[in-house]
């Protein structure tokens, strides 16, 4: 029997070789900023996890952020084009950082109003909390699977490592498990449309 892969959700990663020279100074910034702005982020359940989404603080027009920024832009643009989508237009619909502590979680949501989204860990320890992805394959007629193969799985879990981006379509339901470390975990967000 021949079998064919159809309607894949294609995730990207890769790691940014000079997270070293700038996390602490990111960090730093994105905790004086916490000082100054009141938290975002309206209707959640986790409305305890900090974050600068809603329009409080675009991190793409703070220089700070600019030389990351650009990082992460030439980054999506690979992205698009290893999968032949338009890579000629990318507009900010929004960008935001997002600030852990004990305890803090954030459920199961997607980015609308977007094409492509995308998270970078700026800081995060060892035993931090993991992203997760959820299978947008409808799971109401659920089939119970022997193994669990990448094509067949109904969740992924990706382990946060600081200096880590994700790129992933923003229609892709996704969370953050409870933050169970007294350490910070901080990651910022972004999203375009790229049409």
């Amino acid at each position: 029997m021949d079998l064919s892969s159809f309607f894949p959700t294609i995730i990207g990663t890769v790691s940014n070789p000079n997270h070293a020279t700038i996390e602490d100074d990111l960090v730093d910034h994105c905790l004086q900023i916490k000082n100054k702005i009141t938290s975002g982020g309206y209707g959640w359940l986790s409305n305890c996890t900090y974050n600068t989404s809603n329009g409080k603080y675009d991190i793409i027009e703070d220089q700070k952020f600019e030389k990351l920024n650009n990082w992460i832009k030439e980054q999506l643009v690979s992205y698009c084009a290893l999968l032949h989508l338009n890579t000629d237009i990318f507009v900010n619909t929004g960008s935001w950082f997002n600030i852990y502590q004990k305890y803090d979680f954030q459920e199961n949501h997607d980015h609308p109003t977007s094409s492509i989204s995308a998270v970078y860990i700026l800081k995060n320890p060892v035993d931090g909390a993991r992203i997760f992805f959820r299978s947008p394959i409808n799971s109401m007629y659920y089939i119970k699977k022997q193994i669990k193969t990448p094509e067949m799985t109904n969740q992924i879990s990706c382990n946060c490592v600081p200096g880590m981006l994700l790129i992933f379509p923003s229609y892709l339901i996704h969370c953050v498990e409870q933050h169970q470390s007294t350490t910070l975990r901080i990651s910022l967000s972004y999203n375009f449309r790229n049409y």
